[in-house]
């Protein structure tokens, strides 16, 4: 069964400032998140609460958490790699 991926508002706003060279890539990372858990996931992102998972495409980073029970994915931050832990 598929999972249904959420774009928080921020996280939209932040898809829409990419490069548009970029957007097409990061497009892809959400519909790839819609196969959780069957793809290959980046580790907890460390120092942050539990269930907060990275995944790249290039220099950018999606942020995402899953629901408990992994039925849905929700994008909240998308950003470079060196400013989207801070």
């Amino acid at each position: 069964m598929a999972a249904t991926v959420l774009i928080t508002a921020p996280a939209q706003d932040e898809f829409t400032a990419l490069p548009r060279t970029i957007q097409p890539r990061v497009a892809t990372v959400f519909e790839r998140l819609a196969d959780w858990p069957r793809g290959e996931w980046g580790q907890a992102v460390a120092g942050r609460p539990q269930g907060q998972f990275p995944n790249r495409t290039g220099d950018y980073r999606v942020i995402f958490r899953v629901s408990a029970d992994g039925g849905t994915v929700t994008v909240w931050k998308i950003g470079y790699r060196g400013d989207i832990y801070d």
